[in-house]
């Protein structure tokens, strides 16, 4: 699994390093069986690095990318069984290759998500900021996605 919880607008657009794993761990829980979660970040995401930091010394199904080429991150996604992500601009590589994508988008943005078979887009309730959009919802999706 591939997880980019980053986002070069800023926090407005970021749902949470701590969203994302503790749904990567449920998600690897729920399919039952082995996963390893990839964290994909940029260099400017310094709260997000040392938390990933400390995390990696505690959890060795945990691996840690920084401000990789765009040919790593076209790699390191094909290799992954799921991809989810922050509407970031890394994350449309998932999309564009139609590999199994949940985006996690502050708003609509049709026109910055390609709609496939294996990619879903999950939005909070109207008025609401993204960091509202419960990790239940995209465990679900992810499961599903996993199991397809």
């Amino acid at each position: 699994m591939l997880i980019m919880p980053g986002g070069g607008a800023g926090e407005i657009k970021k749902w949470g390093i701590e969203n994302f794993v503790s749904a990567s761990k449920s998600i690897a829980q729920s399919v039952n069986k082995s996963c390893h979660i990839n964290v994909l970040l940029g260099p400017d995401e310094k709260d997000e690095i040392v938390f990933v930091e400390k995390l990696i010394r505690s959890d060795n199904r945990f691996s840690l990318y920084i401000n990789i080429p765009i040919k790593d991150i076209a790699k390191l996604v094909d290799e992954c069984d799921l991809t989810i992500a922050n509407d970031c601009g890394p994350s449309h590589i998932a999309q564009c290759m139609q590999k199994p994508y949940i985006g996690l988008f502050r708003e609509p943005n049709t026109e910055w998500f390609l709609y496939h078979p294996k990619s879903i887009k999950i939005l909070p309730q109207e008025g609401q900021g993204i960091k509202t959009i419960q990790p239940q919802a995209v465990i679900d999706h992810a499961v599903t996605l996993l199991k397809s």
